[in-house]
């Protein structure tokens, strides 16, 4: 990279609002360790919010989903915490720190990408279209170390089911996460770190 560029958030809220999400993905992932604090800041702020169970693995031995991650559930005004700003913004989700970059997993591995919705990104296309590695974690220095921990939890999520199989506590025969359908709707669930 010629140009020494740093990332400025622009203001422009396509982080925010389900427009610029698609139809598919108008969530924001919250990890186990932030649905508890979500709530209570929620509640402080007189807010109702809609956490939906989002990654669940099938437990055959126990016969039960085990829920690893959540979603935030956009409303058609976008974030609830989003009201001329972001209300929360010291205490808002792993996920909205690290925007916008985002981690994506294919198979065992992660990797992170550019959201193409972020203003700065659509302003900046042409110096940030071939970044490697360590020059995304320069322009994005912040969000870069957030998207890290973002990889750091999911890669525990598997190492920690991978050990509860080891101990004989849990029986996962697929490491893929189940979809809900009419058969697991039903279902019984628990937090991953509820299991002892």
């Amino acid at each position: 990279m010629d140009e020494t560029i740093s990332f400025q958030c622009m203001r422009c809220l396509n982080c925010c609002t389900p427009e610029h999400f698609g139809a598919e993905i108008a969530y924001i992932p919250i990890y186990l360790d932030e649905v508890d604090r979500i709530k209570k800041l929620a509640a402080q702020k007189s807010l109702e919010i809609q956490l939906e169970p989002d990654l669940m693995y099938f437990d055959e031995l126990n016969n039960r989903l085990i829920i690893t991650t959540y979603t935030l559930q956009l409303g058609k005004e976008g974030c609830p915490f989003h009201q001329m700003g972001c209300i929360i913004h010291e205490q808002r989700p792993i996920t909205c720190r690290s925007y916008p970059l985002l981690v994506h997993r294919i198979g065992d591995t992660t990797g992170i990408m550019l959201k193409p919705e972020c203003t700065f990104v659509q302003q900046n296309s042409a110096k940030l279209k071939n970044l490697d590695y360590y020059e995304v974690s320069d322009v994005f220095s912040d969000e870069f170390q957030f998207a890290r921990e973002i990889q750091i939890k999911g890669n525990a999520i598997t190492d920690q089911i991978q050990q509860l199989e080891i101990e004989g506590k849990i029986k996962v025969p697929v490491k893929v996460p189940v979809e809900i359908t009419e058969e697991t709707k039903n279902m019984k669930r628990i937090r991953l770190a509820e299991i002892k």
